[in-house]
């Protein structure tokens, strides 16, 4: 019960747990929040293009509406997990902004749970999760980065 609703709620409560860390950062938490919402719609636009279909979908009737040129939902396509890719987004964004090696441990058990959750509860393959993880944290450290460097010197 507790793997349920942590792993399913995992980013959310990163993400609100992010802003009251960087709520003394105004310049981290506005490219904080800037970088969320890009790295969500990144997420959608890699799935449309890589369009490989969750573990838990109907591989049949995917490859079928496939080829007929139908329209496939949105929520058949898996790679990269969008749990994955937001959890470590945060904990890379966050934990670059903060150094606080207690907010390192929180996200990155937070960030494992949420893993560990969509690849029990079948909604994401290891690969998936893996590629999720990887897009996250680089896109969080971009975000960091561009922070420090350009805009806290403004």
């Amino acid at each position: 019960m507790l793997l349920d609703y942590t792993g399913f709620y995992g980013p959310y409560i990163l993400f609100f747990i992010s802003l009251y860390f960087l709520l003394s950062k105004q310049v981290y938490l506005t490219v904080f929040v800037v970088g969320y919402i890009l790295n969500a719609l990144l997420n959608i636009i890699l799935k449309y293009i890589i369009q490989e279909p969750r573990p838990n979908k109907d591989i049949h009737k995917f490859n079928a509406l496939k080829q007929q040129n139908k329209h496939v939902p949105f929520n058949w396509y898996g790679m990269p997990s969008g749990h994955s890719q937001m959890a470590l987004y945060s904990t890379v964004y966050v934990y670059n902004a903060t150094k606080n090696i207690y907010v390192l441990a929180f996200f990155s058990l937070m960030s494992i749970i949420t893993i560990i959750q969509r690849i029990y509860y079948n909604k994401h393959t290891i690969m998936q999760c893996f590629v999720g993880s990887i897009v996250g944290s680089l896109v969080g450290y971009i975000f960091y980065m561009w922070a420090r460097d350009y805009l806290s010197k403004i």
